[in-house]
This record gives structure tokens, sequence and C-alpha cells, in this order.
């Protein structure tokens, strides 16, 4: 049930885009919108313990084979929004 131990739900509103294009994360990784929604806070709040996003980042490396999938990026567009 997570550190905190009480469960609660949140309403979230979003540009229709953003909520698409999570949508098509989520089904790539093969878990639901609320579960990305939830890692995601975790991750960002700081409950994601280390040992957990070193053996993700292993399963990625290994399923993609350390390639970008044809996509293109730069490490401008890997930083845009970040302070």
């Amino acid at each position: 049930m997570g550190t905190y131990g009480v469960r609660m739900n949140i309403t979230v509103t979003a540009d229709e885009r953003l909520i698409e294009r999570a949508r098509e994360v989520a089904r790539r990784q093969g878990v639901s919108l609320n579960q990305l929604i939830r890692h995601c806070l975790e991750s960002r709040a700081g409950e994601v313990p280390g040992e957990e996003v070193a053996t993700l980042l292993l399963a990625l490396m290994q399923e993609r084979g350390g390639h970008s999938g044809g996509q293109p990026f730069s490490r401008d567009a890997a930083y845009a929004g970040r302070a």
C-alpha cells in the first residue's frame, strides 16, 4: 500500500493529446494508465528504491538493446522542460 498506508483517489486534468501519449506509453510498458501515473508519482516523490530503478533500466536496455528504436533524439530534447 506504499509508505503512507492510506490510498487516495485524485483527479488529474491534462490535455487530451498528453493523455493519449501517456496511454500509449502505458500500453508499450504493459501497464495501466493508473499504474503508469502512480509509478511516476512514486519516482518523483523519491519512493522508488534505487535498486528498483536500476532493475527497470537494465530490463529496458536488454529489451531495446541500447537503441532508441529508430527515434531520433537530442540532448536538448532529453532535458527539455527540466529546471
